[in-house]
């Protein structure tokens, strides 16, 4: 049954909506001067940008090729009832991001950094909610590996000559504490810090053509609109932010993720040739169940306008469109034999056993100081406490049916790999079985299950838990 309008105004949407009472005079003034014709205005992009090139010092705009997506993300949010923090939110994400890109643009202007190689990256291709978060931490406790990190992503370049590492350090602190002082839940959902690893989506959204955007505020049409455009432009630009940053750190192998990479397996391999890629998977039901809430606690700090069953729709279109147009790139022959597969139920059940597998299967070395690190990592981790709540499918409008039915062709898929598996390791005899990539048959296999979702007669998987949240 889904849930009612008055339960959730009252029992619902009071454990994700948190009103410090700054920002609740903030918005009542925003109120006032809203009913004197004196409301706070979205900016238009010329401001916007004269804003972003009053910060970077600079004279003239480096490159237009932001305009498109600005535009169409200002047209769809003005049409969302944002409170006063909201725009002022909005407005100055818009800068921000501006910023970043225009002092990025600035770096092609130097042969050191666009001449610097980013040599066999490890990327996370997984969705969100799959177990990617607990697996970038875990990458990351390898002395041989580094990710972006929070501060790094924020303010990825000095954009004043007296600006220090050290100052851009404290800006992106004190950014990040903003962000967990409005929306506390999310940051016990999904913590972030500045020293912490970074998703790559804060450098994607300089270009104004990220999932991100479309997740903080909402811009349904903006989110349909990223799903035609090419992913070449973001991770040209994400390149050049990794070039920048590799010159301090040179001799470390890079490790990205995102949770929109489903979809960019053809442009990621463009960019990073010699990538391992790693693609998680989890029940759609769980990934949406968990993702709808952490969405949730974003955006009640920019909107007193929630419409849970709204969100919830918007959140299935995203994932639903995503992982259907990665099924397509998975079972490309370019991409069928080099991508590992990590499946959630079995990750978080004995995360150490599965990087040792993924370590084995790339053949990278299991040093002792990785051993080490992963021992006081899973100890340290075992200690802390997780989000309390348990957020339900119908609670944002859901049904398990619907969910399965959106997402037909990509369960299709991961039933058939994991059918593959299963055929490949009991026919192993010469080592230990080890999660590999088979795809002969997957085709037929993926074909014939989804006949039979058509039909309705695909057994429902079971195997993940959708009632609570464990890691990212």
């Amino acid at each position: 049954m889904a849930v009612s309008e008055s339960k959730t105004n009252t029992d619902i949407l009071s454990q994700y909506i948190h009103r410090p009472l700054a920002i609740g005079m903030i918005n009542a003034i925003g109120r006032l001067r809203s009913r004197m014709g004196m409301s706070p205005k979205i900016w238009s992009i010329e401001k916007m940008e004269q804003q972003a090139l009053k910060r970077c010092g600079l004279t003239r705009i480096p490159s237009t090729a932001h305009r498109e997506g600005l535009a169409v993300m200002i047209e769809d949010v003005q049409q969302t009832a944002l409170n006063a923090v909201g725009i002022i939110l909005f407005n100055g994400f818009c800068v921000n991001s501006l910023v970043t890109k225009f002092t990025l643009e600035q770096q092609k202007n130097n042969p050191t950094i666009t001449e610097t190689t980013i040599d066999n990256p490890v990327v996370i291709a997984g969705s969100a909610r799959t177990g990617t978060t607990l697996l970038h931490q875990l990458l990351n406790l390898d002395d041989r590996h580094r990710s972006m990190l929070g501060w790094e992503a924020l303010n990825p370049v000095d954009y004043k000559a007296a600006s220090s590492a050290k100052k851009r350090y404290q800006r992106s602190k004190i950014m990040i504490s903003a962000t967990d002082y409005l929306a506390p839940l999310a940051a016990k959902i999904h913590p972030c810090g500045p020293d912490l690893p970074q998703e790559c989506n804060i450098v994607h959204a300089v270009d104004f053509e990220c999932h991100q955007n479309s997740v903080l505020f909402e811009m349904p049409q903006y989110q349909r609109w990223i799903a035609q455009q090419s992913w070449q432009r973001r991770l040209d630009t994400h390149k050049l932010c990794l070039q920048t940053l590799q010159l301090d750190q040179p001799d470390k192998r890079w490790v990205m993720k995102s949770p929109f990479y489903p979809s960019a397996l053809d442009n990621l391999r463009d960019t990073y040739p010699d990538a391992d890629i790693v693609f998680t998977h989890r029940d759609p039901k769980g990934l949406l169940n968990s993702f709808c809430s952490l969405a949730l606690s974003y955006r009640q700090i920019v909107t007193d306008d929630i419409d849970l069953h709204r969100l919830g729709k918007q959140m299935l279109e995203l994932f639903a469109t995503d992982l259907d147009q990665s099924v397509d790139l998975l079972m490309d022959p370019r991409h069928a034999n080099s991508i590992y597969h990590l499946h959630y139920d079995e990750f978080v059940s004995d995360p150490a056993l599965h990087l040792r597998k993924l370590y084995d299967h790339f053949g990278w070395e299991f040093t002792p100081q990785v051993a080490a690190s992963l021992q006081a990592h899973m100890a340290n981790d075992a200690e802390k406490t997780r989000a309390k709540h348990k957020p339900s499918l119908d609670m944002f409008g859901l049904t398990a049916e619907q969910v399965d039915a959106a997402f037909s062709r990509y369960n299709a898929y991961v039933k058939s790999i994991r059918q593959a598996v299963d055929v490949n390791e009991a026919s192993s005899t010469s080592k230990p079985a080890v999660l590999q990539q088979v795809s002969k048959g997957i085709g037929a296999v993926l074909e014939e299950d989804s006949d039979k979702i058509a039909e309705g007669n695909m057994e429902e998987n079971a195997a993940c838990d959708v009632s609570g949240l464990v890691v990212a």
